[in-house]
């Protein structure tokens, strides 16, 4: 009796959620074909004349056969399902399926606009990326041009102190050479 009380308040919880959605999103697998809960939800929310906002996803199994018997055409055809299996749309191509779904829009729209969306991405990346490029050329070329004016002027710098020292062993030397009296006579 606790059990049917439980289920009674359950059904009845779920119910209330079901009336304050707009979408039904239903994970078909050999398990959920099988579960009476999942065929009551599918049913209570058909029920409530939204038929055509119920999505089955196929998550595991033959998507033929994993489909809840409530959502099967009359023909017992599976209805249009997103197949987020590696084995059927893949679960980027899946979710996008499903994404159109909720929105109404139809797939190949919202693909192209995914497909957009991933180049401008990719345009971005290439530019930041171009543009880092651009700055480290720009940063190697200056340094280049800083070395190679610190090395002229090195140059010049040891040529400037060549002739100095040159110049004092000239001074030097012609200094040893002169008495005392011919220094002064320079200095006067």
């Amino acid at each position: 009796r606790d059990e049917e009380a439980t289920a009674a308040r359950m059904k009845s919880e779920i119910a209330r959620v079901l009336e304050a959605s707009a979408h039904l999103a239903v994970l078909c697998s050999p398990n959920s074909a099988r579960s009476e809960w999942v065929a009551w939800e599918v049913e209570t929310f058909q029920r409530l004349g939204r038929r055509d906002r119920i999505h089955a996803v196929v998550i595991a199994g033959n998507p033929e056969h994993v489909c809840p018997k409530a959502l099967q055409s009359s023909g017992g055809d599976a209805p249009l399902a997103a197949d987020i299996r590696k084995e059927g749309d893949g679960w980027s191509d899946g979710a996008l399926k499903l994404i159109a779904g909720l929105l109404g829009v139809p797939f190949g729209e919202l693909k192209d606009r995914e497909a957009t969306r991933t180049k401008s991405a990719r345009r971005i990346v290439a530019g930041v990326v171009g543009g880092f490029v651009l700055l480290f050329v720009g940063a190697c070329a200056a340094g280049w041009v800083a070395l190679d004016r610190s090395q002229r002027l090195q140059s010049a710098l040891i040529k400037l102190l060549d002739d100095g020292v040159a110049k004092l062993d000239n001074a030097n030397h012609f200094a040893r050479e002169m008495t005392t009296e011919e220094i002064q006579r320079e200095l006067s």
